[in-house]
């Protein structure tokens, strides 16, 4: 026999790789071996060591177990031996943050101040990112604290994203994170708006909306005892002259308030009585001849007795001194210094307490019993 040509037919080995990966604490990740070396290149079978069967393998990072590692065999059938990959996860923490406050409450306008507490990881700048539903959209939700001003009455959520220097983040949600309560609308006016001494009682009529509680304060501090009031739509007797500045707080079921203001005027009325008559005999009764009256002003007052020939016989600057019958001060008992039964005339000037002045002209009659 000659020499001999043997054919032997050699497969490549059989050989896959896995890799390494890093990823955040809870994702997901696809794992899957490269067939660097085919073997018969036939139907590949996987068994991995999660009991996962296939080529691929989904898996979910667990930073407990950090890093996590992952094997599969891989066999075509034929080849010995088969061949395994190896599969390295490298796991970075998740954020553990928190916020402050959970829930704010109170009276719109409502301003709260939203401040992220986060952990070591969230070293990096700005680590929370705020987004508001229907309220006020902050002018960087990158800031920390957030101040946010709910200028409407209604309920606001929140959603905070935070990421750490990993770059891995946490979602927080607050599906109430603040609720801002409406608030009245207050209300009035007086009638009249201006009054004087004479009637004095101001009524004030309530306009006000959403409120359920009214709180008076009618400017009139000489009498504290009367000064306020809890009615719907109250009335004030005002009992001095000046200018009074009305404050009325409307409150709602929620206790928000709202208030309202308005200025009136209680002037100086002016009357005056002027005696016909008068017997000054020394009786008590009717001795003296003198105006009564009030709004006058007794500083600048004048009263002036004439006879029948325009000879005037009697003069007064004091409001509160009357003429008693005597004749340029002499005593009315004396002869000489009486005056006689008859009609005499006065003139009476007085001012008023807003300084206008009035001048009165008339008869008197002098009877001696």
């Amino acid at each position: 026999f000659g020499p001999q040509t043997i054919i032997v037919n050699v497969r490549p080995a059989l050989i896959a790789v896995g890799s390494s990966s890093t990823i955040c604490d809870t994702k997901t990740l696809t794992l899957k071996p490269t067939i660097v070396s085919p073997g018969n290149g036939g139907t590949y079978s996987y068994m991995w060591s999660n009991a996962t069967t296939g080529p691929v393998a989904t898996v979910t990072a667990n930073y407990a177990a950090n890093p996590n590692t992952y094997t599969v065999v891989v066999d075509d059938g034929c080849s010995i031996p088969n061949t395994s990959a190896i599969f390295t996860v490298y796991v970075n923490p998740t954020p553990n943050a928190t916020f402050t406050p959970v829930k704010s409450e109170g009276c719109a306008p409502l301003t709260v101040q939203f401040t992220g507490l986060g952990d070591s990881t969230t070293t990096n700048p700005n680590p929370f990112f705020w987004t508001f539903s229907g309220g006020s959209v902050p002018a960087s939700a990158a800031l920390n604290p957030q101040n946010i001003t709910f200028a409407d009455a209604g309920t606001y959520s929140l959603t905070l994203t935070v990421t750490n220097k990993y770059g891995c983040q946490q979602f927080m949600s607050d599906p109430i994170a603040a609720v801002a309560y409406p608030v009245p609308v207050a209300g009035f006016f007086p009638t009249p708006q201006s009054a004087s001494l004479l009637e004095p009682t101001i009524n004030f009529t309530n306009t006000s909306t959403g409120a359920v509680q009214y709180v008076w304060d009618f400017g009139d501090y000489s009498f504290p005892s009367t000064n306020s009031s809890y009615a719907v739509s109250p009335n004030h007797l005002y009992n001095n002259v000046g200018q009074y500045q009305i404050y009325m707080v409307a409150i709602n079921s929620f206790g928000c308030k709202d208030t309202a203001t308005t200025t009136i005027d209680i002037t100086p009325d002016m009357g005056i009585y002027i005696p016909n008559a008068f017997t000054p005999d020394k009786n008590g009764r009717n001795d003296v001849f003198m105006p009564y009256g009030y709004g006058i002003s007794e500083e600048n007052y004048k009263m002036q007795i004439f006879d029948r020939w325009g000879e005037l016989i009697f003069t007064s600057t004091d409001f509160r001194k009357g003429w008693d019958g005597s004749v340029k001060g002499s005593d009315i008992n004396a002869d000489r210094g009486t005056a006689q039964d008859g009609v005499y005339i006065y003139k009476i000037q007085i001012t008023d307490l807003e300084n206008n002045k009035k001048l009165y002209v008339g008869h008197v009659t002098l009877l001696k019993q």
